[in-house]
């Protein structure tokens, strides 16, 4: 499978949520058995990690997850030029693919 580029915005202080449909190059569902997902946010300048995602499995028929975010990460998230990506890895296996990656735009705020 092909890493995706999709590019995001987090917005400090608030829940962020991107669910993804995990599919092969056949577009078939993967299957989620054994398999976890890893993935991080990093200020471009100096690799510096600003958040790690969580993961939630939404449907294991169609292989649909969510990453996410809770608003106390996102609110230490410094506002400047960031990248992400997100890794497939399946446990007991020296697997693992790039999923997904690109620029997360980090949307400040007013409101303190």
């Amino acid at each position: 499978m092909a890493a995706a580029k999709h590019d995001i915005v987090i917005e400090k202080r608030a829940i962020f949520e991107l669910p993804l449909t995990l599919s092969d190059d056949a577009g078939d569902p993967y299957s989620l058995t054994g398999i976890f997902l890893t993935g991080q946010v990093r200020r471009d300048y100096d690799n510096a990690l600003q958040a790690t995602f969580h993961y939630e499995v939404l449907d294991s028929g169609t292989a649909s997850v969510k990453m996410s975010l809770d608003s106390d990460v996102t609110a230490n998230i410094e506002k400047s030029y960031c990248s992400y990506d997100i890794f497939l890895d399946t446990v007991g296996a020296d697997s693992s693919q790039r999923v997904i990656y690109g620029v997360a735009t980090i949307s400040g705020n007013v409101t303190q």
